[in-house]
């Protein structure tokens, strides 16, 4: 039957996760809260999409405040 844990080796459950943002690094961690061997892939040299900030000058801006606070208006009920 072979060596038993080379059979779970290869049985071991793993996900690849496309994007290094809020989403992507929540599902790798509960990925790996339920036993799943996580690989986390971003384009860019820091993890945190929307929820990141660069300095400009002397000024830091942060990107995400607007993903937070939500970029539209109230509308008003009629």
């Amino acid at each position: 039957m072979g060596n038993p844990n080379l059979q779970e080796k290869e049985m071991e459950k793993s996900i690849i996760i496309i994007g290094a943002g809020i989403a992507g690094l929540s599902a790798g961690c509960y990925a790996r809260m339920n036993g799943y061997q996580s690989h986390i892939f971003e384009h860019h040299t820091r993890p945190g999409g929307v929820a990141a900030t660069w300095k400009r000058k002397d000024y830091i801006i942060d990107g995400g405040i607007h993903w937070l606070m939500g970029n539209k208006p109230k509308e008003r009920d009629p």
